[in-house]
């Protein structure tokens, strides 16, 4: 609520909403978009969804942007969380090529996947997708298929509260406890 929503309820519902359905194994038809300054918190969330809550194998967190610019995306199969870590601003030309991809990997229900030296394969698109980002990664992102999050700044750079978040927090009993909540 502080921090990933700044304490507003609406943002904090959606959130909610949108992370059962992914704890559910659901496909939201959204990506979740957590754009602001370096060390505000924004990887805190998404390192503890994957850490503790689902695990390694059914989620993702990658700094890549291969799956977005080229047709290699096999790492994404399978995967129920993807983070896309730090995307990087794209230039304008770029973008509209990142933007198509990323609305069919946001709302297409089937995905053609591909690996070097492997046949493509069709499969189900489970992901769910949450953008970390400290620039405008995402160009015309007014599009219903994000949802910014309103990342506060209220906790840049207070190492104390990180470290006493992690400290307490990034566990198998909370972790167990969110999914349960979730």
């Amino acid at each position: 609520l502080e921090i990933i929503c700044s304490r507003s309820d609406k943002a904090l519902q959606y959130l909610l909403k949108w992370l059962s359905v992914t704890i559910k194994s659901g496909k939201n038809d959204t990506a979740l978009y957590l754009k602001g300054p370096k060390r505000i918190g924004k990887s805190t969330l998404t390192d503890f969804l994957t850490d503790w809550v689902l695990g390694h194998a059914i989620s993702l967190v990658t700094n890549s942007t291969e799956p977005l610019v080229t047709v290699y995306n096999k790492i994404l199969c399978g995967k129920l969380l993807v983070v896309f870590e730090e995307l990087p601003t794209f230039s304008e030309k770029d973008w509209n090529v990142v933007s198509g991809k990323l609305k069919q990997m946001i709302s297409g229900s089937t995905l053609v996947y591909r690996d070097v030296y492997e046949k493509p394969f069709p499969a189900v698109n489970g992901n769910n997708y949450i953008i970390n980002a400290n620039d405008e990664a995402i160009k015309h992102c007014e599009e219903e298929r994000y949802f910014i999050c309103p990342v506060s700044c209220k906790r840049k750079g207070d190492h104390e509260y990180w470290a006493y978040l992690r400290e307490q927090c990034f566990n198998k009993e909370v972790g167990a406890a969110c999914f349960n909540y979730l």
